[in-house]
């Protein structure tokens, strides 16, 4: 063997060398990243249960914060209506207090009322059925007539003589 041949030996003996080295270092390799994806996969499994478990915490609160806002809208609702209704009541009583008259103002009025009816069940009595309605053309202001004949029976007045009477329908 030549000096050139026993060079290209050694070289080849030193790749081989080299290549055995190189072939533990990654097999090492990749059990160094076996190892360090088990380690990430736990520290990634121990992260995602805190988080969850911090975020049901979270969720739990903001459920008794919803439940509390739900109580408090109820409460404000009701708060609103009641007021609704002592406005509409209050409005209503003052209402009827400024429109209506007052008790001695309606005692008179109802007086008043008797005391025509009175009348009217005088006249009835008597045989007054007159027969009556608003008089009045166009623009002319409306006036109470009554029914009278045509040829009617004429009655001078003794204490004025420019006052004539007649009897109407209905006596």
């Amino acid at each position: 063997m030549d000096d050139e041949e026993r060079k290209i030996g050694m070289l080849i003996a030193a790749f081989d060398v080299e290549r055995g080295q190189l072939q533990r270092a990654i097999a090492q390799l990749h059990q160094t990243g076996a190892h360090i994806e088990r380690g990430v996969s736990l520290a990634a499994g121990s992260a995602v249960e805190d988080a969850i478990s911090h975020l049901n915490e979270e969720i739990k609160q903001a459920a008794d914060a919803l439940y509390q806002l739900q109580g408090f809208s109820w409460w404000r609702a009701v708060l609103q209506h009641a007021v609704v209704a002592v406005s509409a009541i209050a409005v209503t009583l003052l209402a009827v207090w400024w429109y209506m008259p007052a008790a001695s103002d309606m005692n008179q009025l109802r007086a008043e009322r008797d005391q025509l009816q009175a009348s009217i069940e005088d006249l009835n009595q008597h045989g007054a059925q007159l027969k009556h309605w608003m008089c009045g053309k166009g623009d002319e202001p409306k006036r109470f007539c009554i029914l009278v004949p045509k040829k009617a029976k004429q009655w001078a007045n003794l204490e004025n003589p420019n006052q004539v009477f007649v009897v109407p329908v209905g006596y």
